[in-house]
């Protein structure tokens, strides 16, 4: 038996890419549609009823098309973000009114891929290469400071360490780069694109990339992985890290999880692709379960752990 077993419980009017649990039993989910090159999207929280098997509608945002539903840390303070193909970075309160409080603008035209913060300082990578730099404000806005061309490609994703100071970039063009303001400190080569970037600690940082890797490197001794999983048919596009369980988004791959073992590492312990008929954007942890969406099929699937 496998470890999970899937349910379907929702059905969507238009693509989702983005899923993020932010209490128990309720999550926010960003969708993308493109329709006559008009790029439209939402983000919206919903409650898990696990009696009905269905998801609960709590609240619609209308919203530029979403490229990356992430979550970021500003003071003591939690955000939803959302990355937008119009160059912005929207904020969100992860609750259930789901209220849009912030905002930062590229001046630009640019769709923007990832956003990270560190400290006072936000960074975006963007379609064209560069990433775009901010700084808070007193008055709780985002300044522009600066965009550095980083990449020869589209700047997939970035993370910014919790210093404010080393930041992470993974591209299209292979690359992850890592940098001490605009001065890159090392680089390292995947065989296709590098897809998400995350912190574990202020020293170790997990990747995924289009090859279907998932690693784990240490900034300290960065030439060789700690350890590395393989997606089979997939990629590493959204990572979650629960601490001793890693939950992958795996595209075409489906859905994957990753366990931590009694040495400290970590190995493939479920990958899975049907019901989902086309790639998985995006998945995150459902307690012990794991909730993921595919895009172009519109689908929303609980995965339920077989032994709870």
């Amino acid at each position: 038996m496998d470890k999970y077993s899937p349910t379907i419980v929702l059905n969507t009017e238009t693509e989702p890419d983005g899923i993020y649990t932010y209490k128990e039993d309720h999550v926010i989910i960003s969708y993308y549609h493109l329709y006559n090159e008009r790029k439209t999207g939402s983000i919206c929280s919903y409650k898990v009823n696990r009696e009905t098997n269905q998801l609960e509608l709590l609240t619609n945002n209308r919203t530029p098309a979403i490229h990356n539903l992430g979550t970021v840390v500003v003071g003591d303070t939690k955000f939803i973000t959302a990355c937008t193909a119009n160059a912005k970075v929207l904020f969100f309160t992860p609750n259930d009114e789901l209220k849009e409080v912030n905002c930062a603008i590229i001046p630009e035209e640019c769709e923007v891929l990832s956003t990270s913060v560190g400290g006072e300082t936000l960074v975006a990578s963007r379609n064209d290469g560069y990433i775009s730099y901010w700084r808070l404000f007193r008055n709780g806005r985002w300044k522009p400071v600066k965009e550095v061309k980083c990449h020869d490609a589209e700047v997939w994703t970035v993370a910014m360490n919790i210093d404010g100071k080393t930041l992470l970039s993974g591209s299209d063009d292979t690359y992850c780069k890592a940098w001490i303001d605009d001065d890159m400190i090392f680089k390292i080569r995947f065989d296709a694109g590098v897809t998400d970037l995350i912190w574990r600690n202020q020293t170790n940082f997990l990747a995924g990339s289009y090859d279907g890797s998932v690693k784990e490197f240490d900034i300290r001794n960065w030439k060789k992985p700690l350890w590395e999983g393989h997606i089979d048919g997939g990629a590493g596009w959204r990572m979650s890290d629960q601490g001793n369980r890693i939950i992958v988004a795996g595209a075409c791959g489906g859905v994957v999880e990753f366990c931590q073992t009694s040495n400290g590492l970590f190995e493939k312990t479920f990958q899975k692709y049907e019901p989902h008929d086309s790639m998985v954007y995006g998945a995150d942890a459902l307690g012990n379960d794991i909730l993921a969406c595919s895009f172009y099929d519109k689908k929303v699937v609980l995965w339920r752990r077989n032994d709870n």
